[in-house]
């Protein structure tokens, strides 16, 4: 029966070699999206899920959706698209007579609803000229 012995010196070389994150640089950043609108229901049903459907700007073909994110603060929450962008040959969505902002597309966001108190949404729609975030606020009241 042959042995065979790595020496442990190879290996860790091996290991380094294949490891090397000198030329790993990050080819990509994630941008939140202004909300262009929302479609949502004019009441929750009490212990039901509802989905949102949020129309976001989407800016070049290099944005590609990544999450909703919602901080929830008691029956309040602000809620954001996120995007993650590629940097790579992008071509710009937007066209000033017809989507000054970009293309138009869709996420859906479901809630259940837990409370029977009133829902308060606040979508981010970007910054103004002062860069102040500015918000969609939207109250949805709970029926059981």
């Amino acid at each position: 029966m042959k042995k065979y012995f790595f020496s442990p010196l190879i290996l860790f070389g091996l290991l380094l070699n294949s490891c090397s994150i000198e030329n790993e640089i990050p080819d990509y950043y994630f941008e939140s999206l202004p909300i262009e609108s929302v479609d949502i229901p004019d009441e929750f049903i009490y212990g039901q899920s509802h989905d949102i459907i949020i129309n976001y700007y989407r800016p070049t073909d290099c944005h590609e959706f990544n999450n909703i994110l919602v901080n929830t603060d008691g029956n309040q929450r602000t809620v954001v698209v996120l995007n993650t962008v590629y940097n790579t040959n992008c071509q710009s969505l937007i066209d000033a007579a017809n989507a000054p902002y970009g293309e138009v597309v869709s996420a859906t966001l479901s809630l259940n609803v837990n409370s029977p108190e009133t829902y308060v949404f606040s979508f981010y729609q970007g910054k103004d000229a002062n860069e102040i975030d500015q918000y969609l606020v939207v109250e949805v009241p709970v029926i059981q």
